[in-house]
């Protein structure tokens, strides 16, 4: 069960128009559901309880700029590790090189902190043409970085970051488009 919020503000200048848009989800139930047996995914690091993005855009003659924010609210899986408990401090006692009685304390990193990414772009339009020039993710904006020493690391990492779900995993670039049309 999730909830849904859709919002769209237009408003016309006498040197242009303005439009915003947002939206967000709010999730309050998820389940995954493998062979039969359905799980709560809730709040694990691809199920996020919050998520919105908001853009805005703005037209004046043959020119449109645009800017976009995407949000992804904070993750954890530290429910699925039980050996994390509240007394561990997030710490976690493993084998060294696979002896058992030979240890070493492991800082496990099992949740993310809020993730914020921004876009923006110019578009011209010359009669039949297009061009568009912008920047995706201009802060650069790193996705989160996970352990993959869990007790339960069933997550894609990229290195120690978390790869796939809703993250940007190549960071800041830009593009350039041009368009005709016949």
């Amino acid at each position: 069960r999730q909830i849904d919020l859709e919002a769209e503000y237009r408003h016309e200048f006498n040197f242009g128009r303005l439009q915003l848009n947002g939206s967000a989800t709010w999730t309050l139930e998820a389940y995954e559901e493998l062979l039969g047996t359905a799980e709560n995914a809730e709040d694990n690091v691809y199920v996020p309880e919050f998520v919105g993005e908001l853009n805005a855009r703005f037209d004046r003659n043959d020119w449109t700029f645009f800017w976009g924010a995407d949000f992804i609210g904070e993750t954890s899986n530290e429910k699925y590790n039980a050996a994390l408990s509240p007394a561990s401090q997030g710490n976690l006692v493993v084998p060294r090189e696979g002896n058992a009685t030979n240890t070493r304390t492991a800082r496990v990193v099992a949740k993310t902190d809020p993730w914020i990414s921004h876009d923006v772009s110019v578009r011209y339009n010359l009669d039949t043409w297009r061009f568009t020039v912008g920047v995706t993710n201009v802060f650069a904006a790193q996705p989160p970085k996970m352990s993959g020493i869990q007790v339960v690391s069933w997550y894609t990492r990229v290195g120690n970051t978390l790869a796939g779900g809703p993250y940007d995993i190549i960071g800041r670039r830009g593009f350039v488009s041009v368009r005709k049309t016949f």
